[in-house]
């Protein structure tokens, strides 16, 4: 029988961050500490909890911003001396609806106080506190609004409330807003593009092309400037009267050929050489 190696049974190294007032405070009582010492203790222990809350606030507002998307200015605010829209913001129940469930998952809850109306506008603050007990208030002076011919004074009052309330709620969180894009490409559009392609037998230029564009604007231009289906028609009638090895320098050049310049490119072909009698 093989020897059996005894093994003696290992101590269990028990690790404490001795610079944690905690754990001086519950060694102090230990040791029957006086008053004096305790009280020292406890103050300690305040000024950590407070710092170790604050830097939890701060981490947990950087993971905040870090995942808010920026909020899109969708609503009008006023109209120029023509009618036309002067420009769009973003409403606070707008700016609330969208990070309401982030506020919730950094740990965030907010109050507003009740505004204080003073010379010349109203001033809102906000506290931004966290769940381990830091908080932070951010105050925001509104001059009250223009007064409309259908406002009476204490509707101006409401609506610099509302304004003053967007904006600490929106500086509070260090919240980004952004011009709504009502140039975007939609499904639509690439839909529309995809059927245009679908006729051509080659296509890669156009695609390059059109991955280039942003706008939806721009890209129904350059998709109104391609060459037409009877254009288009016309070049593949063409094609069986051509020797084969031109094919691809033939696609290219058509591809880049426009509405208005396709016509007399495919007159030039079909009186060109590279015809077959």
């Amino acid at each position: 029988m093989a020897d059996i190696e005894t093994v003696e049974p290992k101590q269990t190294e028990v690790v404490t961050n001795v610079n944690n007032p905690m754990y001086l405070l519950e060694l102090a009582i230990s040791k029957d500490a006086d008053v004096d010492k305790l009280e020292k203790l406890m103050v300690l222990k305040e000024r950590w909890d407070a710092e170790e809350a604050r830097k939890a606030f701060i981490q947990a507002m950087s993971d905040f911003q870090s995942k808010c998307p920026a909020i899109r200015k969708t609503k009008a605010g006023g109209s120029t001396k023509g009618g036309q829209v002067a420009y769009y913001y973003a409403p606070l129940e707008s700016m609330v609806a969208q990070t309401q469930q982030l506020v919730k998952e950094c740990g965030f809850s907010y109050t507003f106080d009740t505004p204080m109306q003073k010379e010349g506008g109203v001033e809102v603050a906000i506290t931004v506190a966290h769940i381990q007990g830091h908080s932070k208030t951010s105050i925001v002076f509104m001059p009250f609004v223009t007064k409309t011919g259908v406002m009476s004074d204490p509707q101006v009052i409401g609506a610099t409330m509302t304004y003053a309330k967007r904006y600490a709620y929106g500086n509070a969180f260090g919240i980004m807003t952004m011009d709504d894009d009502t140039d975007a490409i939609d499904e639509d559009i690439i839909a529309k593009f995809t059927q245009i392609l679908q006729h051509w037998d080659v296509k890669d230029h156009l695609i390059k092309i059109a991955n280039t564009i942003s706008s939806k604007t721009t890209l129904e231009q350059f998709m109104q400037a391609l060459p037409n289906v009877e254009q288009l028609d016309k070049f593949k009638g063409l094609l069986p009267k051509i020797d084969k090895q031109y094919y691809p320098k033939l696609w290219q050049d058509f591809q880049t050929q426009t509405s208005t310049s396709a016509d007399n490119w495919l007159d030039k072909l079909s009186q060109s050489k590279l015809i077959k009698e």
